[in-house]
């Protein structure tokens, strides 16, 4: 008698069933991975974009208490903040489009908010050796911080000499206390926008490709009598207090996504923003 082994192998129906299911677990397995790295990546980011954040909020402290008075005429206004500031600049001049100015006056017609985006103007000290100094002003450099157009990602700092310090500041008649008008100090930002640093300008901070970086500074002047509910500087401080808006973009989602002076939440895949306040104890009012 003879034995027969039949083996029977899978049909054409079975083998493209098989198929199926193993691309089918394919690209489930695809689309978990992505998802998970998608994740991951989107954690990062929002990870950097606060870091950079408060990296920003902290350098801009530091800038402005750095910053000293000028020498100024007694009585009179006195700040070393000339850009953004009700007192420390010309009103009337107009600015670039990539560095928006805003002035509100309060209904009383006295207290005002000057913001300005992306640009931050102030007098402080030299660091070098001033015992040369002749003239009042040769103890004083200007700095200027801006996020250049051409480079969204980066804050640069400018820092323009004693010498041409005497350019760009101009004495005016400013109101002050009671709105008594004496002699003070004025930003000639025009000056200032034609004038190249003394040196090459230096990167203070760089969030990185594919991001964009934009700040505020607001000056405030208040009286507090209005706003029983402030606490953190109850008591009338004029011009002593400035607000820091800062956010971080990252991954551009449109192609003009960087055009803009303030990152809008629809062109970027990542934003992250924080705003404080701080007293600068070198501005006063005589």
């Amino acid at each position: 008698m003879i034995l027969r082994s039949w083996r029977r192998g899978l049909t054409l129906s079975e083998t493209l069933v098989a198929a199926s299911l193993t691309v089918v677990l394919g690209l489930v397995m695809v689309k978990l991975l992505s998802s998970g790295l998608g994740a991951h990546s989107k954690g990062a980011q929002s990870r950097d974009a606060q870091a950079g954040v408060r990296s920003v909020l902290s350098l801009l402290v530091a800038e402005l208490r750095s910053s000293a008075a000028p020498p100024l005429t007694d009585p009179s206004p006195v700040t070393p903040v000339f850009w953004p500031s009700v007192w420390g600049s010309t009103q009337e001049l107009s600015i670039p489009p990539e560095y928006p100015r805003e002035i509100l006056d309060h209904a009383n017609g006295k207290d005002k908010i000057d913001t300005a985006t992306n640009r931050l103007v102030y007098v402080r000290a030299r660091e070098d050796d001033i015992s040369g100094v002749v003239a009042p002003l040769d103890a004083y450099v200007l700095v200027e911080l801006v996020v250049p157009p051409d480079q969204p990602n980066v804050i640069q700092r400018k820092i323009y000499s004693p010498t041409q310090l005497r350019n760009f500041l101009e004495l005016h008649d400013v109101e002050g206390a009671g709105g008594a008008k004496t002699p003070g100090w004025l930003l000639n930002i025009g000056a200032l926008d034609s004038a190249t640093p003394s040196g090459s300008p230096e990167v203070a901070y760089d969030a990185g490709k594919d991001a964009r970086v934009s700040f505020k500074v607001s000056h405030l002047t208040f009286a507090p009598a209005g706003d029983p509910g402030r606490t953190r500087y109850p008591q009338i401080y004029e011009p002593g207090v400035f607000r820091f808006e800062v956010a971080v973009a990252v991954q551009a989602e449109t192609a003009n996504a960087t055009t803009a002076p303030w990152p809008q939440k629809n062109e970027w895949s990542t934003i992250r923003e924080e705003s404080t306040e701080i007293r600068i104890p070198s501005v006063r009012q005589n």
